[in-house]
């Protein structure tokens, strides 16, 4: 297996206040990384007035068309599925993106993303922000992970969470709990653990994390384009495969990196 590099961003939330240094960095820090493939897990825009949504999609796609990697795959956000009237913008979201749902297929990578930012008048009564998997996209999850070969790495895709992050103080009402998940996370979490994923990128919140569980790596994302206070960076992750699977996080403002994961690639390791 040839060494696969590939980079993950979210949370771009482009609109007229985006900086234009920012995304100057973001650019060149992302192509200096010469990556085979780029991820974006969703939330190109802030969700705003009507008027403004495709002038913010028009940002983040004059982005996106400077970062040289053409391989660029990618999945709404809730931002970008309504905008501040409650609107359904995703028919905006897909003139400009096109896929709502994504497959990967290539020598020794496998990567899937679905749409976790279906709108759901149930759910949003609850949760404005919340998730769910819908049953196109669970069948598009089902039909696809039969194409993948058993040595492939494979890396799942989706905006929202599956479980609540570890040091998340945001909850949704006055009990502690935390609603700003994915709403069916079982089923999703079951059909990872049996296919034997390595990998899920995810990101919603802005608040970079990674864990293991089960022997799968969780990575959230970071907003990579959003004004963020001055004690937080913005920032996006390369994801290395190849015996080794390294993860580094790459921080906009002090252009620096470090190394958050480095461990054994368990496609090299007897069942």
């Amino acid at each position: 297996m040839e060494p696969i590099k590939f980079i993950h961003i979210t949370d771009l939330h482009c609109n007229k206040k985006t900086k234009p240094e920012t995304m100057a960095t973001a650019t060149r820090l992302i192509n200096q990384q010469n990556p085979d493939v780029i991820v974006c897990t969703g939330d190109f825009v802030q969700k705003s007035r009507p008027a403004e949504t495709e002038s913010n999609h028009q940002i983040a796609r004059d982005f996106i068309n400077t970062l040289t990697c053409k391989t660029f795959y990618k999945i709404p956000g809730n931002h970008d599925c309504y905008d501040r009237e409650r609107n359904n913008t995703l028919p905006i979201y897909k003139k400009y993106w096109q896929d709502e749902d994504f497959l990967v297929n290539m020598e020794g990578l496998f990567i899937l993303g679905v749409n976790s930012s279906v709108i759901n008048k149930r759910i949003q009564e609850v949760s404005r922000s919340a998730g769910i998997v819908d049953h196109e996209s669970l069948s598009f999850i089902e039909e696809s992970i039969k194409t993948a070969d058993k040595n492939d790495f494979r890396v799942f895709c989706l905006h929202h969470h599956l479980i609540p992050m570890f040091n998340d103080t945001f909850n949704d009402d006055e009990s502690g709990i935390n609603l700003d998940i994915v709403w069916n996370s079982g089923t999703i979490l079951r059909i990872l653990r049996q296919n034997r994923f390595d990998l899920v990128l995810q990101g919603h919140k802005h608040d970079p994390e990674l864990f293991v569980l089960d022997g799968t790596i969780f990575l959230i994302g970071g907003s990579l384009l959003k004004n963020l206070p001055e004690s937080v960076e913005n920032s996006f992750y390369s994801i290395q495969v190849d015996e080794l699977i390294t993860i580094k996080q790459h921080f906009l403002q002090s252009e620096t990196e470090k190394v958050v994961h480095c461990g054994p690639n368990k496609r090299y390791l007897p069942l």
